[in-house]
Parts: C-alpha cells; sequence; structure tokens
C-alpha cells in the first residue's frame, strides 16, 4: 500500500478550493466590515459566505468518498472525536460564560476548532491502525 498524506484528503484540487475559500472569506469580511450592520449588501455578503462553506464541506465529503474504506473509516472516526470535542469546548465555555467569563463569538471560532480537533483525533486514530 502506497503512504499517502493524510491530511491532503483531496489533493490539490481540494487545496485549490481551500485557498479560494480563505481568500473568499476574508474578502467577504472586509466588505462585510464597509457595509452597515443589517443592511441587504451585508446580509447578501453574509448568504455569499454561507454559500462558500457549503460548497467547502461537500468537496471534503466527496474527497472523502474516493478514499478506500479503511481511510474513510479513518476519517470518519476522527470526525466523530472532532465533533465530540467540540461540543464539549462549546458548551463547557457556554457554562462558564453564565458563570461570568466573557462571552465569545463561537461563529469564528468553531469552524477553525472542528479542523483542529480534526487534524488532533486524525492522529490518534491513525496510530491505532498501525
Amino acid at each position: 500500500m502506497v503512504q499517502k498524506n493524510p491530511f491532503i484528503v483531496g489533493g490539490p484540487r481540494l487545496f485549490a478550493l481551500i485557498v479560494l475559500y480563505v481568500i473568499l472569506v476574508i474578502g467577504g469580511v472586509v466588505l462585510a466590515a464597509s457595509l452597515e450592520r443589517g443592511s441587504p449588501a451585508r446580509i447578501a455578503v453574509a448568504v455569499v459566505q454561507g454559500l462558500i462553506v457549503t460548497a467547502f464541506v461537500v468537496a471534503l465529503f466527496v474527497s472523502i468518498r474516493q478514499l478506500d474504506e479503511m481511510e474513510q473509516r479513518i476519517q470518519h472516526e476522527a470526525m466523530a472525536m472532532a465533533l465530540a470535542g467540540t461540543i464539549i469546548v462549546v458548551t463547557g465555555y457556554g457554562y462558564l460564560e453564565r458563570a461570568g467569563l466573557p462571552a465569545v463569538q463561537w461563529g469564528l471560532w468553531v469552524y477553525p476548532l472542528v479542523f483542529l480537533f480534526w487534524a488532533l483525533a486524525y492522529g490518534f486514530v491513525v496510530r491505532r491502525y498501525r
């Protein structure tokens, strides 16, 4: 079996989509900052950003479906662990917010948190199958 880089699930095409995603989201943030909060233009920018995230997630799952069964199992276990870790952090901090800690805009942090947990979980799961 040829050893692949596990963090490049979809290869160059998915990497290009990630770069495009980052550029569009940052561009959207910059554009939205110049628009009045609640304005139709700012809402339209937010909708486009949501569609970009949706396209990225769909592309990610399409890439995972192209992997062999073992690699799919590893990715799915890592995703489940990432989901669990994210739920624990977000819910736990929600309790701490009610206890007086400062509020966090989770809309900005959930996505990177999920990918951080996914990468950590992937490393953990891969070691189990060596």
